[in-house]
């Protein structure tokens, strides 16, 4: 991944830290030598950011490789753009995308409170080389860039607003709760034939998408482009407390913590500022 202009006098390493002044070029530079000294590696062909994980220690992971067969053995394993899990079953190729949490309505009868069950992440698999399944992942990937960028052309196109739609960055529990916002007259409009029982007024797909978009960008670095509103979390929790991101996009080696304390990846744990 080369290094970017991204202003005047200014430079970027993939999605890390802007460093702009003098030797901004090199500082940038070097905290892409310094991640690739992480594991991080990119995949040459698909464009896609692939992370050999297969002698990593999962351990260190805050979650469960339940849905791995043999998990405790060292079987082939990639991390795939921050997201997906690509590994084996029997004889195909599976991925496992970790955004895509559903989750299913229900009530204990006479409980004043509404609950949500967490179902299982889905898994696409069936695929029969690892090609496949990295085509079809380089499909997904550019598929979800093009529906947030449309988000925004449309979001800050005025004739256009009214149309943007952020409701597909939240979990299907979290838009499925929209539907408290109704008031006494939106909800006996539901009662029409025509809607069925997911069904959300257009004020308050509106007063949602107004107040995604409002909170959306990251106020340190300025991105905002996200899958979900779950990575635009784990990105702002990143960015405001170390100023760079976990090449796994989910939490820092020692080695990765030791190259942010020494200022030689994003901000230094001693608040040293790298751009001066």
């Amino acid at each position: 991944m080369p290094v970017r202009k991204v202003g005047k006098n200014c430079y970027q390493w993939g999605n890390q830290k802007v460093y702009c002044g003098v030797g901004a070029y090199q500082k940038a530079s070097a905290q892409g030598n310094a991640i690739y000294l992480t594991g991080w590696r990119e995949a040459e062909d698909e464009g896609l950011e692939i992370r050999d994980m297969t002698y990593e220690d999962r351990t260190r992971w805050p979650i469960d490789f339940y849905f791995l067969p043999n998990k405790d053995f060292d079987s082939e394993l990639f991390l795939v753009n921050g997201r997906y899990f690509l590994f084996q079953r029997d004889s195909h190729w599976v991925i496992w995308d970790m955004e895509r949490r559903t989750y299913e309505q229900w009530n204990y009868i006479g409980s004043p409170v509404r609950y949500f069950d967490l179902e299982t992440t889905p898994a696409y698999d069936a695929f029969f080389t690892k090609q496949d399944a990295l085509t079809l992942l380089e499909w997904e990937v550019g598929k979800d860039r093009g529906r947030i960028e449309k988000l925004w052309r449309e979001w800050e196109n005025e004739d256009r607003k009214g149309y943007a739609s952020a409701l597909f960055l939240m979990t299907a529990g979290a838009v499925k709760g929209l539907r408290k916002r109704m008031n006494q007259e939106e909800k006996e409009m539901n009662k029409h034939p025509n809607r069925g029982y997911n069904w959300i007024p257009n004020r308050i797909k509106q007063e949602a998408t107004a107040e995604i978009m409002a909170d959306l960008p990251c106020k340190k670095c300025g991105e905002r482009h996200f899958n979900s509103l779950a990575q635009a979390d784990r990105h702002k929790h990143f960015c405001h407390k170390y100023g760079v991101q976990p090449e796994n996009g989910f939490f820092f080696t020692p080695m990765a913590l030791e190259l942010i304390r020494l200022g030689i990846l994003g901000d230094s744990l001693d608040n040293k500022n790298n751009n001066e």
